[in-house]
C-alpha cells in the first residue's frame, strides 16, 4: 500500500449538515514524491456526496 485517506461524513463522525472532512491521509515515505498524495486528493474530491445532496 503507497497511501491512503479517510473522510468523516455528514452522520458518522460530523454534525449534521451535509459537510465531509478530510480525518487522515498518509502517503508512504518511498512513494513520496511520485504523485500519490495528488491522485488521493482527486479521488476523493471526486467522490459524490451524501444522498439527497447536489454535487
Amino acid at each position: 500500500m503507497f497511501g491512503f485517506y479517510a473522510l468523516l461524513v455528514d452522520g458518522v463522525g460530523v454534525a449534521a449538515g451535509g459537510e465531509a472532512e478530510l480525518d487522515l491521509a498518509f502517503v508512504a515515505d518511498e512513494a513520496q514524491g511520485l504523485g500519490i498524495g495528488r491522485l488521493l486528493m482527486e479521488h476523493m474530491a471526486g467522490r459524490p456526496g451524501p444522498p439527497g445532496r447536489a454535487p
